[in-house]
């Protein structure tokens, strides 16, 4: 079980290789690629790629290139297990940055 410090903690894809394992974190990237036979997409964002499984969400339609949100624990480095994933297409990835770097200051 996380510590209440890394709940809902924000942050870009390249920040979560220094984020223990069972950390609970939103980040948010490009859908890539889609693997539903193994439960699998990727998020893409800044040339970082990592992997999420999404077996615990319910079957939805995914958009490839679409901007996405995701609510996870951190399964191992570039490896997330989705809890909430949202398309979050209009959101402005600018903003995105600004506020997953205030969440480490």
């Amino acid at each position: 079980m996380p510590d209440s410090k890394t709940w809902h903690r924000f942050c870009t894809l390249k920040d979560i290789a220094s984020k223990p394992c069972g950390s609970e974190i939103w980040t948010f990237g490009y859908l890539t690629e889609v693997n539903l036979a193994d439960g699998m997409i990727v998020l893409s964002f800044e040339s970082v790629n990592v992997n999420v499984l999404i077996s615990m969400l319910e079957s939805s339609s995914y958009q490839k290139g679409g901007l996405y949100t995701c609510l996870a624990y951190v399964e191992r480095c570039s490896v997330l297990l989705a809890k909430v994933l949202k398309l979050s297409d209009g959101l402005n990835t600018d903003l995105l940055v600004r506020v997953a770097s205030k969440s480490h200051s």
